[in-house]
């Protein structure tokens, strides 16, 4: 593949200055990669990186892979993974974003259930890409918009205008890694398949099936092995992404509609309110009724 020539002066955001910009402990976006750790060392990532090259190279390792970094490549780390910063020539240029795991996975529960999990597999399957120019400028764009939004004062929704950006950013991600690698629809990987049937069947019957027996029974397997799986693939436990799955619908519920916490409870097939009282303080640490209230305050 010819390397791409790009123009790094159509990019404002990379020349600027000020180098970085931060939220607190976390985000931070920076145009000089030397403004972050390097990991020179094998290490394992407790944040979400993603960056992009626009000018020189670098040689990465990715858990045993080596890639070499090129410009045009956008390249995607999830916490969890190992990695490690081999080489970075004198010319390097490019974007680069890190989260905390926590910030991230605030974004990720907020894709539509049906993407969280398959964004999570597709980007760990391929780490890196070759955009397109009309791509690289769309991620480019996200980039200068979450720059600018840094660098705003005195704007008490900032996290939350930031969190907005971010979502459609990932969206945007994802969608770019799922045109330029089309087998993740028609996966061999026994299992990642198993995965995307579960998380299919899950996004099916979370609001009726909790137990962990009923999705292991339709995917002909033993809970054991199931849960070994989506654990390896994911991240998460079978049990977790329930669980997920579970509380971002109540979410949902005690926000969106005016339905009383007993119809709530009803609706996901909860015995009773009690019950669900207690199953969601104890995955959000407050009570439907003060999840209810904060979130209508705070709109």
């Amino acid at each position: 593949m010819t390397e791409m020539i790009i123009e790094v002066e159509k990019y404002p955001i990379v020349l600027n200055p000020q180098k970085y910009k931060l939220l607190g402990t976390d985000l931070v976006i920076t145009n000089d990669i030397t403004t972050v750790p390097i990991y020179r060392h094998a290490t394992k990532i407790e944040t979400f990186i993603t960056y992009t090259c626009l000018r020189g190279c670098c040689k990465i390792y990715i858990g045993f892979n080596e890639y070499i970094i090129k410009p045009g490549m956008q390249v995607i780390i999830s916490p969890g993974e190992i990695f490690q910063s081999i080489e970075i020539s004198n010319d390097y240029l490019g974007m680069h974003l890190e989260m905390s795991q926590k910030f991230s996975g605030e974004i990720l529960s907020l894709l539509k259930l049906r993407i969280a999990a398959p964004f999570m597999v597709s980007t760990k399957e391929r780490h890196c890409i070759f955009m397109q120019e009309e791509e690289l400028n769309c991620i480019m764009e996200y980039y200068a918009i979450l720059w600018e939004k840094l660098s705003t004062e005195n704007n008490e929704f900032q996290r939350d205008i930031l969190i907005s950006f971010l979502l459609t950013m990932f969206y945007e991600i994802y969608n770019i890694y799922e045109k330029h690698n089309p087998a993740c629809k028609n996966r061999k990987n026994r299992k990642e398949a198993i995965f995307l049937e579960f998380t299919g069947i899950l996004n099916d019957s979370y609001k009726t099936e909790r137990c962990l027996d009923y999705y292991a029974s339709k995917l002909s397997v033993t809970p054991k092995h199931l849960s070994g799986v989506i654990k390896a693939v994911s991240g998460k436990t079978a049990g977790e992404w329930i669980d997920y799955f579970v509380v971002f619908e109540a979410k949902y519920l005690l926000v969106s509609t005016k339905k009383s916490i007993r119809e709530i409870a009803g609706e996901l097939h909860f015995s009773n309110q009690s019950f669900f009282g207690k199953y969601f303080k104890h995955h959000t640490g407050i009570s439907p009724k003060e999840y209810r209230r904060n979130e209508i305050e705070a709109s």
